[in-house]
């Protein structure tokens, strides 16, 4: 039996959540891939970009430069927490705060 869950909580936790770093970083959003300097409508993080791109990280910090900057790859280091189909957009399992709602 397969039971779907939604987790709520402040932004802090939506990273830590999906696997980003926090948001003083390039990549801060935890729902679209955009800049901080920018933000606009860029697409939105599925569970299975963050995967690749935290992959992708982890394996340019083995292979070739240990201190590989996280920006290369939109903030994501580490798999997601949450769990979902690679297709599935984070927005859909963690919703954002009330606050952001209301903004």
């Amino acid at each position: 039996m397969l039971i779907s869950t939604v987790c709520e909580g402040e932004m802090k936790m939506a990273n830590i959540l999906c696997g980003l770093q926090s948001h003083s970083n390039t990549f801060p959003c935890p729902y679209c891939d955009c800049p901080k300097i920018n933000f606009s409508n860029e697409r939105m993080r599925t569970i299975g970009e963050i995967k690749q791109q935290a992959d992708y990280y982890t394996h340019t910090r083995l292979k070739y430069k240990p201190q590989a900057s996280a920006k290369d790859h939109k903030s994501c280091v580490q798999h997601p927490i949450i769990q979902g189909g690679n297709e599935e957009m984070v927005i859909q399992i963690v919703p954002p705060p009330e606050l952001h709602l209301l903004l």
